[in-house]
Parts: structure tokens; sequence; C-alpha cells
């Protein structure tokens, strides 16, 4: 059955277009190698025009685990899934509870009211309609696997640099409206440039100083 909804919802998004063209997760015709072409490309030109490009490595916390059940309920109506689809999904989702078991105790249930369940075949497309809206709310340019994410920008001075930083205040109105939390400690800036003189701007997330790394992998690509 979760074979059948998946098949029919992600028809439905693909038809119509309505995932966004920088989520390359969990999508037909798009891997990790399509997402990495295109984002090699982008910084190779900028690089050949003598550019700096200022990228930020984002870091969900838990990021499966944060989707809050009528808020995906809320997101799917908006983007117009069949009404009996999205009743069937409120239904999954509906009545879950959870417990701890440690050396043959086991702790009280507690409702899960939140989270695409992990391991079942329709978590991955309902985690991509749960965070399709995030690229809507930056100027700068996103790419997205799944929830690993990256924004970034051509920075020409402080001023291109504080658009960036705006963006991450932007982040953070989103994932406070959608209940999401990136982690700061593991967000991570990766300035690229062949310049001898570059610009150099303290981006902030949370109010903590992000750190700048010379290299970053994430689960699409390593770059450096």
């Amino acid at each position: 059955m979760e074979h059948i909804i998946v098949s029919n919802m992600m028809d439905y998004f693909d038809t119509h277009n309505i995932l966004c063209p920088q989520q390359h997760g969990f999508r037909s015709k798009h891997s990790c190698e399509t997402q990495l072409i295109g984002f090699t490309e982008e910084i190779a030109d900028s690089l050949d025009q003598g550019q700096q490009t200022d990228v930020i490595v984002m870091d969900f916390s838990k990021a499966f685990d944060k989707a809050e059940h009528h808020k995906l309920v809320y997101k799917l109506q908006h983007m117009g899934v069949n009404p009996y689809i999205t009743t069937w999904i409120k239904d999954f989702l509906h009545n879950r509870s959870q417990q701890v078991l440690v050396e043959n105790k086991v702790s009280h249930s507690l409702p899960v009211l939140s989270g695409v369940p992990q391991g079942s075949i329709v978590g991955p497309s309902l985690f991509l309609a749960y965070i399709n809206d995030l690229p809507g709310s930056v100027r700068s340019r996103v790419r997205l696997f799944a929830d690993d994410t990256i924004v970034y920008l051509t920075i020409k001075s402080h001023t291109s640099a504080q658009s960036l930083q705006e963006d991450l205040h932007n982040l953070e109105l989103w994932e406070n409206e959608w209940s999401m939390k990136f982690n700061p400690d593991k967000c991570k800036v990766l300035r690229i440039h062949r310049k001898r003189k570059r610009v150099i701007f303290p981006y902030t997330l949370h109010d903590t100083i992000l750190r700048t790394t010379e290299k970053r992998k994430i689960s699409w690509g390593y770059y450096q």
C-alpha cells in the first residue's frame, strides 16, 4: 500500500513540478551525481570569473524526527495532494507511540506527534514535501539532497556577505515556523576562491559564529 501511495504522490509532484528543482534526494532521475555536477559547474564558472563563493554547509538536528504531523498534513493539502491520499497519510501517522527498553525494563508509552517513520516506504517522500518550501525562504542559491542543505552566494563585498547572513536569519524564521532545527555547531563556512584578497565575514546562526573550514564532506560531495 505504501508503494502505491508513494507512486501516485510522486507522479503528481513530477507532473505538476511541485518539488523544488534544488532537491535531488529520493527523486527519479535525480541523484548525488546530478547534484554534484550542477554545483561543480557553478563553482567552476565562478572561479573562472575570478569570484569568491561563500558556501554555508547546513546540518539539521534529527531532521526526520522533527516534522510535526499536523504541519505535514497542512503542507500536503496546500500542495494539492489528493484528499484521499492526505487522509490515508494522516491515519498512517495517527496514534503512534514509543517506548524504551533498557535491561528488560520498559518505559511508559508516549505519543509520537512528529517525525516521518524511518524505514517506511512513504517516509522519504513525506520529508521532501515537508522541507520543499525551504529554498523559497531565502534569496541565495540553495541545493538539497534530502536533509543535506547548502546555501551559497557569490561574494563581492561585505554587502553581499551581509545578504547571505540575512538569509541565515531567514532560515531561523523558517525553522521556528516549521519546528525544524539547524545545529550551528555542525554548520560550516566554506570559502571557494583563487583570490589573494578575500572577503572575510563572521556568519552566525542562533547567535553562534559558524566555523570556517577548508574542506567539507556531505552525502553528495566533497569540496575543498
